[in-house]
């Protein structure tokens, strides 16, 4: 009866101290990117569900599970295994964008409100340098560039005039919405090339608010990076203007009032051109300037279009894009369709309230 009552013992510990290996939290990456932080048992319910749903797709077995305590090096193998699982799954696209896959990867049905997960958030700094931050799958992009000002040391005194940005496929930077959430967008660019997707920018176009920032070291180090990034990509001015002093060449920079602080925006269909045809939109704080092109960017050399803020009247978003009225003889309306039409509101937002800002500073 003792040895009976010895093994029933025994076997209740083992099945224990399974269960508490089966419950361990194992932190996935794909790409160098934290996808999500997951338990095993979570895995293997999303096995058996992807085995009825695909019954002809190869899956590769699971790590096997394990009654004793994993070592170090045995762990880390479960998590390369796990990933590699994940590879695979995802590498199929009617297996990866599968319902099941999706909430697997990117809900937060998985995680307790007990013990929330934090996940890995990479920014890259306008120094090359990239900042790591822990936050929670549905942190805010304010929230996020909150504890991103924090680390880094950015003075109160130049948070509004920086902001977080996606970098996308073709070159081209968008400003993120403070109700969006910068971990999601992460995760669904890990495909790109980059560390991140993510990165720290200036948003500020006024060369005049700008040397207002210069007193203080480390925003100006961020626009002086940002500065020759802009010009390099664009002209070969860097080259023909040596000089190691951060303030001098901003100064430099800003006389280049055709390509400094000016964004371009990828083309799109225009309202004021026959048959809907395709503009590339540019701004800055002297002009809008918006140029016909072919439907691949291809850009014509005799429609050119210029407005002055001053002549700008409403400004607002539609569900298709963008549209923007100015009055020259009569009030006239253009409508761009485009995706990105909260960033060319906010564009428009930040340009005329620094230019009403700066004509009450003169009165």
């Amino acid at each position: 009866m003792v040895k009976n009552f010895m093994c029933s013992i025994f076997i209740l510990l083992v099945v224990a101290f399974f269960v508490f290996l089966i419950e361990l939290v194992v932190s996935l990456y794909f790409l160098g990117r934290h996808l999500c932080s997951r338990r095993y048992r979570e895995f293997d319910s999303l096995h058996q569900l992807l085995k009825q749903e695909h019954p002809d797709f190869p899956f590769n077995p699971l790590p096997k599970k394990w009654l004793f305590k994993l070592s170090d090096q045995q762990t880390d193998a479960r998590r390369r295994g796990l990933e590699q699982y994940l590879e695979k799954i995802c590498s199929v696209r009617a297996v990866g964008d599968s319902d099941l896959v999706q909430d697997f990867l990117f809900s937060d049905t998985y995680e307790s409100a007990s013990t929330p997960t934090y996940l890995e958030l990479k920014v890259m700094l306008p120094d090359q340098s990239v900042s790591i931050l822990k936050v929670q799958r549905f942190y805010s992009t304010d929230k996020v560039y909150e504890m991103l000002v924090e680390k880094i040391g950015l003075p109160k005194q130049c948070t509004r005039y920086f902001y977080l940005f996606e970098s996308l496929d073709y070159h081209f930077e968008r400003k993120l919405h403070p109700n969006e959430f910068p971990q999601q967008i992460y995760i669904h660019n890990c495909y790109s090339a980059n560390s991140t997707c993510l990165s720290l920018r200036k948003f500020v176009f006024s060369p005049m608010i700008e040397n207002q920032l210069l007193k203080y070291p480390l925003a100006r180090n961020y626009l002086y990076r940002q500065a020759m990034d802009q010009l390099n990509s664009t002209t070969d001015y860097r080259s023909n203007f040596k000089t190691s002093d951060e303030a001098e060449y901003i100064k430099y920079a800003q006389s280049l009032t055709d390509i400094y602080n000016t964004i371009t925006f990828p083309q799109c269909p225009c309202s004021s051109r026959k048959d809907n045809d395709y503009v590339i939109l540019s701004l800055n704080s002297t002009r809008i300037h918006l140029h016909a092109c072919t439907k691949d960017g291809q850009l014509d050399s005799e429609q050119i279009a210029n407005f002055d803020w001053n002549t700008i009247g409403r400004y607002y978003l539609v569900d298709d894009g963008f549209i923007f009225e100015y009055k020259r003889s009569t009030v006239k309306s253009i409508k761009l369709q485009t995706l990105f039409g909260q960033f060319m509101l906010d564009c428009f937002e930040c340009i005329l309230n620094e230019l009403q800002s700066l004509n009450n500073h003169e009165e």
